[in-house]
Formats: structure tokens, C-alpha cells, sequence
């Protein structure tokens, strides 16, 4: 009996550390969702640079939780480094068109190395937290009617969004 009762905790607890780990995962990518605008006055970057928990969009830099979308595009917008809490971006600019390093470049500072506003490679987006997609954990939610429309823009890759 006392096995049965360890079973059932154990199960409760899986379940409850699988709910966290969905709701830690929604909050973190929701702040990367359509970003092309702030809902409060921008500051102006530093060469590029924002402060620690500021993301750079093309009108500056915006806190985190400000950021919000006006379009249904593709987010454009640098990552940040989630041990800085800034884009590494600006100083990374040279490896824009690095034959080793271009691909990672055009997924994590688009803004920076000028592929907003065109045809973008499809790709998911990176859990700004570890810096690693989650995509792949999380590919049951794309058929989940509750989160597909968000995990067809977090990972459309994963979730077979791709059209090239």
C-alpha cells in the first residue's frame, strides 16, 4: 500500500514539475512573440548596445516586458545573452557572413546583421533563459490546440511550419 502512495506522489509531482516547466516556457518566449514595437517610450542604444533585461528593436531599446507585436511578420529582433541580459550582437557583427558562423548569426541577431524585412530562414527561436531551443521537447504542443498558434511562431521548424 505504502508503494501505491510513493507512486501516486511520484506521479502528482511529474505532473506538477511538467505544468511549471509549460508555464516557465510560455512566459520566456512569450516576450520574443511579434516583437517590432515597445509599449513604452524607447531609449536610445549604445551602438547597438542595450542595457541588462532591454532587447534592441529597430526603434531602440525596450524593456522585456514591454516588448509587444503589431504584425504577424516574423519577430526581427537581436537575442540576448541570457547571462548578460544584453545582445552580444554588435560585437559579434562580423561573423554576419562567417562561412562557420552565419547560420547562427541570422538566428540570433537578425537585426543586427540586416535580415529584417525580407524573406527569413525558418528556424525555432532559442529559450532566452539557457540560450537552447525547447522546441524539441515541447513538439506535442504543436497539434495542441491551446498552444499551437504560439508554438507555430516559437517553433515553426519544429512543428513542421517551414515552407522551403
Amino acid at each position: 500500500m505504502s508503494q501505491s502512495i510513493n507512486m501516486a506522489e511520484f506521479d502528482l509531482l511529474l505532473h506538477s514539475h511538467l505544468m511549471i516547466s509549460i508555464l516557465v516556457f510560455i512566459s520566456s518566449i512569450a516576450v520574443l512573440v511579434q516583437a517590432q514595437s515597445c509599449s513604452v517610450i524607447t531609449t536610445p542604444s549604445l551602438n547597438g548596445i542595450c542595457p541588462s533585461l532591454f532587447v534592441l528593436i529597430p526603434s531602440g531599446c525596450c524593456p522585456v516586458g514591454n516588448v509587444v507585436g503589431t504584425t504577424t511578420s516574423t519577430p526581427c529582433f537581436d537575442r540576448v545573452n541570457p547571462r548578460t541580459g544584453q545582445s552580444d550582437c554588435p560585437q559579434m557583427r562580423r561573423y554576419c557572413n562567417d562561412a562557420h558562423y552565419g547560420e547562427l548569426m541570422k538566428q540570433q541577431c537578425p537585426f543586427t546583421c540586416g535580415y529584417c524585412g525580407g524573406t527569413q530562414t525558418c528556424f525555432d527561436r532559442v529559450n532566452p533563459r539557457t540560450g537552447k531551443s525547447d522546441c524539441s521537447s515541447m513538439q506535442a504542443y504543436c497539434r495542441n490546440s491551446a498552444y499551437s498558434d504560439l508554438m507555430k511562431i516559437q517553433c515553426p521548424k519544429t512543428c513542421g511550419e517551414c515552407r522551403n
